[in-house]
């Protein structure tokens, strides 16, 4: 998707400088303008969505280097909650162990 927004900011680019020169449309500056400000938006465009990929990538990694850690419980001996060993009391009862 990203080569794709590319390719059409370049053809929206080429088409508004090649096509006054080959007699297609008249030449206006103002067409000008708004092609190169259109072109400017697919390639921010472009740019975000190549962006949002990475950060997904990254985020899958680490979810999956997560999973793969060994998760150590403590069980409480008041409730019988079980719970991560990073915490220092109980999340359900509050007991202190």
């Amino acid at each position: 998707m990203v080569m794709v927004l590319f390719i059409v900011a370049i053809f929206i680019v080429g088409f508004a400088i090649f096509a006054p020169l080959i007699g297609i449309i008249p030449f206006t500056w103002i067409g000008l303008i708004i092609s190169i400000i259109f072109a400017v938006l697919f390639v921010a465009l472009a740019n975000i969505l190549s962006n949002q990929a990475e950060i997904l990538d990254k985020l899958d990694r680490q979810d999956n280097r997560q999973k793969l850690l060994p998760t150590e419980k403590k069980i409480c001996e008041k409730c019988n909650h079980s719970y991560d060993i990073d915490y220092k009391s109980c999340p359900k009862c509050g007991n202190v162990m």
